[in-house]
This record gives C-alpha cells, sequence and structure tokens, in this order.
C-alpha cells in the first residue's frame, strides 16, 4: 500500500517541471511584450486564478466595433477610395479655360474653345477607364471592410457563446469534483475499517486529482475567452458601463493581464 501511495505521489510531482518551464517561457514572453529583457521583472504569481466580472446585462452595441483599430483602417481606406473616385469622374469633364491672349473679339475665340474641348475630349476615354477603374477599388474596399466587420461580430458573437457554455461545463465539473471527493473518503473510510484493499482508494484519489487539474484547466480557458472576446471588441467594452462598473472591470482586467 506504502509503494502504491509513493507510485501516485511520484507521477503527480513528475507533472511539475514541465509545468514551471512554461511558466518561465510564459514569463519571458510577457517581459519581451512589455520591452523589457526577459527574467528582468518577475511577475508575482497569484495562488488563485481571478474571477471574472459579470458581462453587461443589456448586450454589447455592435458600433463598438467601430473603435477597433483594423476596421478603422478599412473604413479609412474606403473612405480615401470613394475620395479617389470622385476625382476621377469630376476629371472626365472638359476644363474650358480662356486665357488673357484669347478676348471675347478675337476672331481666334470660338477656334481657341473648341481646340481646348476636343483635347480634353480625345482622352475621354481613358479617363472614363479610370473612373471606373477607381469605382471598382471603392467596391472592393467597401466589400473588405464589410467582410472584416462580419468576422468581428463573429468573434464576439463565439466569444460570448463560448463562455456562456463554459459556465455550463464548469459547474458540471464541479459537481463531478464534489462526487469524486466523497467518493474517495468513502473508499478511504472502508479501507480503515478493513472491509478493503488500498487499490480502490488510490483509483479514487487519482480520480480526484485528475478531476481537479481538468478543473483549473477549463477555468483558464475561460479567462482566456473572455480575454479573446476583450481583444474582438477592440477595448471598448469599458465604455458602455458606468464608471462604478469601469473601475470594476478594469481591475479585473488587469489582474487577469
Amino acid at each position: 500500500d506504502v509503494y502504491q501511495q509513493e507510485e501516485l505521489l511520484s507521477s503527480v510531482k513528475a507533472q511539475i517541471p514541465p509545468a514551471e518551464s512554461q511558466q518561465i517561457v510564459l514569463r519571458n514572453r510577457l517581459s519581451v511584450l512589455r520591452g523589457q529583457t526577459p527574467n528582468s521583472n518577475p511577475f508575482p504569481l497569484a495562488e488563485k486564478l481571478p474571477k471574472l466580472p459579470p458581462l453587461p446585462q443589456l448586450g454589447i452595441p455592435a458600433d463598438l466595433l467601430l473603435h477597433r483599430p483594423d476596421l478603422r483602417r478599412l473604413q479609412r481606406e474606403v473612405a480615401a477610395a470613394d475620395h479617389r473616385a470622385a476625382e476621377a469622374a469630376a476629371k472626365r469633364l472638359p476644363s474650358l479655360r480662356l486665357g488673357g491672349s484669347v478676348g471675347l473679339a478675337s476672331g481666334n475665340f470660338v477656334l481657341a474653345v473648341f481646340a481646348e474641348a476636343l483635347a480634353s475630349i480625345s482622352d475621354w476615354g481613358q479617363k472614363k477607364d479610370e473612373a471606373e477603374k477607381q469605382r471598382l477599388r471603392v467596391e472592393e474596399k467597401m466589400a473588405a471592410w464589410s467582410q472584416a466587420y462580419l468576422e468581428a461580430v463573429e468573434e464576439v458573437e463565439n466569444a460570448l457563446h463560448q463562455e456562456e457554455q463554459h459556465e455550463a461545463l464548469l459547474n458540471a465539473l464541479e459537481e463531478q469534483l464534489r462526487l469524486a471527493e466523497a467518493a474517495f473518503q468513502e473508499t478511504l473510510n472502508r479501507y480503515l475499517q478493513g472491509v478493503s484493499d488500498y487499490l480502490p482508494v488510490l483509483s479514487a484519489l487519482s480520480s480526484q486529482q485528475r478531476l481537479e487539474r481538468t478543473l483549473l484547466q477549463r477555468q483558464r480557458e475561460r479567462i482566456s475567452f473572455r480575454l479573446r472576446l476583450y481583444r474582438a471588441l477592440g477595448g471598448t467594452l469599458f465604455d458602455t458601463l458606468e464608471s462604478s462598473d469601469i473601475l470594476s472591470m478594469r481591475e479585473h482586467r488587469e489582474d487577469i493581464l
């Protein structure tokens, strides 16, 4: 029985070095993202994962997505392309200008006007093609912006849905863990009373520890879903909340980050 327990303990200890190695890698990555050299300013570790603040009850307005940097860039590109298309369309019209050397009394007035109009009309086809090209470029930029906006809405909807379903998963895992703890205590009592051997105790303990690790991983995944939501919104979720809620959520967000 002692050897079996020591074997289980050794298997658990064997999982510590990879976790600590991954911890160092993540710390170094955070330091680099903050413009610091690795291990220059170690991050303190909390004993528990932070609790997530509640989401707004009234939903998330779709126009918040327009604050995302990528969508703002595409929106500016559409405006710029539209301006160039309007400029190209205006250049299609002939520009008739009367110089100072051509007076109304001059016999060359009609000829001069006709010559300038003819020069403007001679490249009409080229200007028409340029205007059409600019118009199609506006449509292309508009399609890219629309597609990016739809994908942004999809990211928000997916993050919200994943977190909602993840909450149900966490509740189910917590219930499983409660039952596993009860089963372990019962099998341990039976072993101490001499009713059974130690193998059921080891099996129950192993199951309990496995559920504890799974629950911890799922809790971390839930935080990842919330961060994914913040990223999908471009960090503008806090602009829709009351000042007290903003302060609370920002504090939670700093803890999470």
